[in-house]
């Protein structure tokens, strides 16, 4: 085998760079007489940073025996140890007629490479410089880094043959740093990472990173990736360097097995057990060291790392798009994270960031990269984060930006809102719905040069913690798979196999309400999950687990596609699914013929009204909270709401739209008779307006020009909502901690309680501390939210009971709130059970 590999445009610390080389169909070495022969590749150990694999190869000493041996060859005699011991080998069979497709993998983090590649660059400079001064220096070698030889070996029963494959390394570079601004919109089920160039901020001039293949791309069009990471191999332990750990991300991590699948890495990263363990099956061996006999195993990692490892990949892919790294960049979160989700955010952040540039996650490091302030030092690590902003108040920048932009726009801008403009921002994302008010007025500032100032201010942020895209897709999962369960309930053989005695159910009529048909579910629930088994223990990877695991993947692929379809309120969408495993694992079970399950299957019916009535309430109760902050904000004040704009790939559930254009307090959304509508979605920028925004408000944050726009960029550092502590006995809530407050000017506050004549059970949560009460909870209430409809921040267990008074203080170094009792002892924090639901994707929580 003769053949030339050639890299081009090599950028050091860019992750791995992969070529895969197409063989002719009628490629053959020449010796070859058999209809299959053996393939031995081999190349220098000191190549680290070179792997080539070969579909069905395996590496090491046990793929050279397995080859040899075939043909009636001892491998040691042939291959000396001295060499055996320098070089690196796979080796496998090929036949005759079906080209082998070998892979090249071009590790640019390896540590020699880099190394290499600083002198090698530091060369060409001190060549360069003498050919500017007469002295004759080959083209070539200006531009040839490295060519590298492998060598191979074809055999068969009669005959061999050695032959070469030149790599080629050419040109190395230095990666600059990009002269703009970036943000990341890393989201709950998609992520969106935008660069603006520096200069005057502008739309036109910002292009999208499409991340999703083997290679990043800048566009000005592309879709978001899915925020999904399969880890498919570790070397040994998960260390701080990229090498040490073989991943995809997006779309490309669907192709791998399901089993080192981890979905929903934001919501694992802000859980407040981010430091614990989380299991997947993966390779303990990276390529090419293991075989295709190798075997998955277990593999510890901790909640945190899948989110630390996708965003080193969202980087990587910017290195190799733009060929430079990113100096500046804005991260977005929802308006809901607290503190301590925030901080964690932002560290996960600085891991993958200091994971892309191969540096340790120490925290001094990780300091230096989160904190806007040191950015001197920041620059040594190759950026820091320079804006945090709430995913609603950037959405809300983007629009008012494109508003006053265009040609025109600030005369009009003037004339339509000589008071300013008011807008509702309703963001309805993956996990979350975020709501922003937000106002924003144009003034003048007379002197050299008339500058005209756009000064956006948030007047309140509210939002859901628990709705958004995930839960309709949830509701839609669970009412195709209890209706599949009754599908294939007649069949008598499987319900006495399976131990179910009570008679086939009748699904709930399409007039029932929510309450009843929760409470059929929930009835229901143990012999539906006998049926189609979907349930599973998140903690363990046992074969009943994993088959489970991918039953609840391929049932929310189908539901996905249904909620796609679902428009007309009473138009039934069936369900459309390919004979998956599944659809495999339901005619083996029940004995039915495949291709007849797969008509039971695609003949269950949704129509939007049941799905509906489930997600009603929540769609409702966040539009409440948008009238209340209107009422408290501005129409007490009155003023009044111009502009309401929906954002978010959930908001194209057309409930979301109606109930908005419905039920808010806002005239005329749909008027056709007014000079701007007052109603708007973009569903070319459902996903992107949030990072577009983010771009544009750390852009101008440096950026004086005509225009200049102020806004609160220490949103992340207020209180976004009230904490109080409930008296059991007056049954009052005391306000301790005000919404908007800085953290860093919060003092602590001491409540007193008072025993009540009832005795109170050791462990339980009547309300608040109490006489024998181990509990101490903190109430929490969003703007929007009415007086008394408080929901529970947290809640503190003592190992003892409570002794009052009870101190509340909070702590930076936590982004917490600490509670300590009359004798020192502090309360370890238990969230509320519904919290659960927070921090785990709905698909891998195991309770579908």
């Amino acid at each position: 085998m003769n053949l030339s590999i050639r890299f081009t445009e090599i950028f050091q610390r860019t992750g791995k760079l992969i070529e895969t080389y197409h063989v002719g169909p009628d490629f053959k070495p020449s010796v070859v007489k058999s209809p299959e022969y053996g393939l031995v590749i081999s190349w220098p150990n000191e190549y680290q940073f070179l792997s080539v694999a070969i579909p069905g190869f395996i590496g090491g000493l046990a793929g050279l025996e397995r080859v040899f041996s075939k043909y009636g060859m001892d491998f040691a005699s042939k291959v000396p140890e001295d060499i055996r011991k320098k070089r690196n080998f796979i080796s496998g069979f090929l036949t005759v007629g079906v080209p082998p497709t070998p892979e090249f993998t071009l590790d640019t983090d390896d540590e020699d490479f880099c190394e290499w590649a600083s002198r090698w660059i530091k060369g060409q400079l001190e060549e360069s410089r003498a050919k500017a001064q007469g002295v004759a220096i080959p083209n070539d070698r200006l531009r040839t880094f490295m060519e590298l030889e492998i060598y191979t070996y074809a055999l068969d029963s009669r005959d061999s043959e050695e032959g070469r494959i030149r790599v080629v390394l050419e040109p190395i570079r230095l990666p600059r740093y990009f002269d703009g601004y970036v943000a990341v919109d890393f989201g709950t089920t998609a992520t969106t990472a935008v660069l603006l160039p520096g200069g005057t901020p502008s739309l036109d001039r910002m292009e999208l990173i499409d991340a999703d293949g083997q290679r990043g791309a800048r566009k000005s069009d592309t879709r978001p990736t899915e925020t999904k990471l399969n880890v498919e191999a570790v070397d040994g332990e998960l260390s701080d360097h990229p090498g040490s750990v073989e991943w995809s991300v997006g779309s490309i991590a669907n192709k791998a097995p399901t089993d080192g699948l981890v979905i929903g890495a934001k919501r694992l990263a802000a859980g407040p057990m981010w430091e614990d363990k989380l299991v997947v099956f993966a390779y303990d061996k990276l390529k090419p060291e293991r075989s295709p006999r190798s075997t998955r195993r277990e593999i510890p990692l901790l909640n945190r790392h899948p989110a630390e490892l996708f965003l080193c990949r969202l980087f990587q892919r910017f290195c190799e798009a733009t060929n430079t790294r990113p100096r500046n960049l804005a991260v977005t979160y929802p308006t809901t994270f607290s503190s301590r989700e925030l901080r964690q955010l932002k560290q996960v952040v600085a891991r993958g960031w200091l994971r892309m540039h191969v540096r340790e996650h120490t925290s001094n490091n990780i300091s230096i990269v989160v904190d806007k302030s040191q950015t001197q030092r920041g620059d040594r690590l190759g950026g820091r984060i320079g804006l945090a902003l709430d995913e609603a108040t950037a959405a809300a920048f983007f629009f008012i930006h494109r508003k006053i932009s265009v040609p025109g726009g600030m005369l009009r801008f003037r004339y339509l809102y000589p008071n300013g403009l008011n807008l509702l921002l309703y963001d309805c994302g993956g996990g979350t719905t975020d709501i922003a008010l937000v106002s924003a007025r144009l003034q003048n500032h007379l002197g050299d040069g008339a500058v005209n100032e756009l000064r956006i201010s948030v007047r309140a942020r509210s939002g859901l913690r628990g709705f958004g895209g995930d839960n309709i897709t949830w509701q839609i999962a669970r009412l195709i798979k209890a209706k599949l369960a009754i599908a294939i309930w007649n069949n008598a053989v499987v319900t006495a196999r399976l131990g179910i005695v009570e008679p086939r159910p009748n699904f709930p009529p399409p007039d029932a309400r929510a309450a009843d048909v929760e409470a059929f579910l929930k009835k229901f629930a143990d012999s539906f999950d006998k049926l189609v088994p979907t349930r599973f223990n998140p903690h363990r990877m046992d074969p009943i687990t994993l088959r489970n695991r991918e039953h609840v993947l391929k049932l929310w692929e189908w539901s996905e596609k249904v909620k796609q379809k679902l428009n007309a309120p009473s138009v039934p969408v069936p369900v459309v699914a390919p004979r998956d495993k599944l659809v495999e694992y339901l005619a083996g079970a029940t004995g039915v013929p495949g291709e007849n399950m797969l008509e039971t299957i695609n003949g269950i019916k949704l129509n939007r009204n049941e799905v509906d009535r489930m997600v009603q309430q929540p769609v409702l109760q966040s539009i409440r909270n948008c009238n209340n902050l209107i009422r408290e904000r501005l129409t007490d004040q009155g003023e009044d709401v111009h502009w309401v704009v929906a954002a978010g790939n959930a908001s194209l559930y057309p409930l979301i739209q109606e109930a908005l254009k419905q039920n808010l307090n806002v005239m005329f959304l749909e008027s056709d008779e007014l000079r701007e509508a007052r109603f708007g979605m973009d569903t070319n920028n459902l996903k992107y307006a949030v990072a577009k925004g983010a771009a544009l408000a750390l852009a101008t944050l440096e950026y004086d020009r005509i225009l200049t726009v102020s806004f609160d960029k220490d949103l992340s550092e207020h209180l976004p909502f009230e904490l109080a502590y409930k008296d059991p006995v007056k049954g009052a809530y005391r306000i301790l901690f005000r919404e908007g407050e800085r953290y860093d000017k919060l003092t602590s506050q001491t409540v007193s309680f008072h025993p009540t004549k009832e005795p109170v059970a050791t462990g339980t949560e009547p309300g608040n501390a109490q006489a024998g009460q181990k509990w101490f909870i903190l109430y929490r209430r969003w703007p929007g939210q009415t007086k008394d409809e408080y929901d529970v921040y947290a809640r503190y267990y003592f190992e003892d009971e409570v002794h009052s008074p009870i101190t509340i203080t909070y702590e930076a170094e936590k982004g917490d709130f600490v509670v300590t009792d009359s004798r020192g002892a502090v309360g370890s924090i238990a969230l509320p059970e519904t919290s659960d639901g927070l921090y785990v994707s709905p698909v891998q929580r195991g309770d579908l």
